[in-house]
């Protein structure tokens, strides 16, 4: 799978660098993390909804995945969303806690049509935060705080 997702991305991240990103209709954004060991730069589109503090990814499979472990501890990324580059502090929220569950519940009501693929019942409107950070097994969020530019 995830050979899959990086020839995928190998077209995608030129396509939201150039002109033509309006065709996928500022749905995704490039996020660049630092690696934890290498140091090397990663790149690659994410799907990203508001946040109260700024931003929300969800890393679905994420076993097949290895960038979301650059942010176990809090790190400096940057996010390109719609021709700006972002500036931003990103964590990984793994706690099955209220937090997660806020974040998810914030993430599907822009992506609600993953819902199935994350793992979340149908319904989730109806369940508080504490019982939707327990779902989405086998899936990564990932809140997103930009740095504030003087």
């Amino acid at each position: 799978m995830a050979s899959r997702f990086g020839a995928m991305n190998f077209l995608v991240v030129p396509l939201l660098r150039s002109r033509l990103r309006s065709l996928v209709g500022g749905r995704l954004a490039i996020l660049t993390v630092t690696g934890r060991i290498t140091g090397k730069k990663h790149s690659f589109p994410v799907m990203c909804a508001a946040d109260d503090q700024g931003m929300v990814v969800i890393a679905a499979f994420a076993d097949a995945k290895s960038w979301w472990k650059n942010l176990r501890t809090e790190a400096e990324i940057t996010v390109e969303l719609e021709g700006r580059v972002i500036r931003a502090r990103a964590s990984a929220l793994l706690a099955e806690d209220a937090i997660r569950g806020h974040a998810i519940r914030r993430y599907l009501r822009r992506f609600g049509s993953v819902a199935k693929t994350l793992g979340v019942a149908t319904g989730f409107e109806s369940r508080d935060d504490s019982a939707l950070g327990r779902e989405a097994k086998g899936s990564v969020v990932v809140r997103i705080v930009p740095i504030p530019e003087f």
